[in-house]
């Protein structure tokens, strides 16, 4: 079972967010990167759009990705993640929707490390290979006890050294690169030190125990989703649309790569 990457976009959490009463979104600064109140109702507008739209399209017939009863299954799922997060939300106070302000600034930061690493490395393909692995990578670690981590973290960012450089990257790239996901590393660690975090990664261990296919539809229309944000301005406004490209290039990508290394756990 794969689960790389968060089951649930932030558009969903930041539009409960704008609805919790006398909270100000505010301005945080973390690795240079400033995530200004701006910010966080921009990509409310943006990502309100996004994930409504997608589940819709997940039901379409004109959907290609897998059969009707797995992508129902798909979206059914991250229904109920979506759902449970509006009782948490509404039923714990104030405290929990600035706890959910806080992830969310540092999910909107990490998009902004990946888009840094993109530019840097300059080549999708291997970009996407780098983002999937290391999203899967993480997802795994976050399930060891937390004083086993920072050594898995080191192996990680390590190997992720030793994939650029089979990847054909120069140093001058690489060095670059590894610096980025040094940080990365280090904000992905904060977002689920949050409360919303540690919810997030309940869900995505449940997710462990669905059927295989199951598990993999969901990891790949996850890291689609993340792909549609990472190939975007911060800025762009983005929709069904930029789902649907994420999902071909990921295709794309992985018709270009067929012998990438593709995360699989042994069930």
């Amino acid at each position: 079972m794969r689960i790389r990457h968060s089951l649930v976009g932030v558009g969903f959490v930041l539009s409960m967010i704008v609805a919790a009463p006398g909270q100000d979104l505010p301005t945080t600064t973390d690795h240079g990167i400033t995530i200004t109140a701006d910010d966080l109702t921009t990509a409310i507008q943006q990502t309100q759009d996004f994930w409504g739209p997608v589940r819709k399209h997940l039901h379409s017939e004109e959907c290609t990705i897998a059969d009707m009863a797995k992508r129902k299954e798909a979206a059914a799922f991250l229904k109920q993640v979506h759902d449970n997060l509006h009782t948490r939300l509404f039923e714990m106070g104030d405290e929990v929707a600035m706890d959910l302000i806080d992830y969310v600034g540092k999910r909107l930061r990490m998009y902004e490390v990946y888009r840094k690493i993109r530019a840097t490395i300059g080549d999708d393909t291997v970009t996407y290979t780098l983002v999937d692995s290391w999203g899967y990578e993480f997802r795994k670690l976050h399930l060891l006890a937390k004083e086993e981590q920072p050594a898995k973290i080191a192996e990680l960012l390590g190997r992720m050294n030793e994939d650029m450089k089979a990847a054909g990257l120069d140093d001058a790239k690489i060095a670059a690169a590894a610096k980025l996901w040094i940080i990365q590393a280090d904000v992905i660690q904060k977002m689920a030190a949050t409360g919303a975090g540690q919810m997030m990664l309940d869900y995505e261990r449940q997710g462990w125990a669905l059927e295989k296919t199951a598990g993999d539809l969901l990891a790949d229309i996850s890291l689609a989703a993340d792909w549609a944000q990472i190939a975007n301005a911060s800025t762009a406004e983005i929709g069904r649309e930029d789902f649907v490209k994420a999902w071909a290039s990921l295709k794309e990508f992985r018709d270009l790569r067929p012998t990438a290394s593709q995360p699989v756990i042994n069930r």
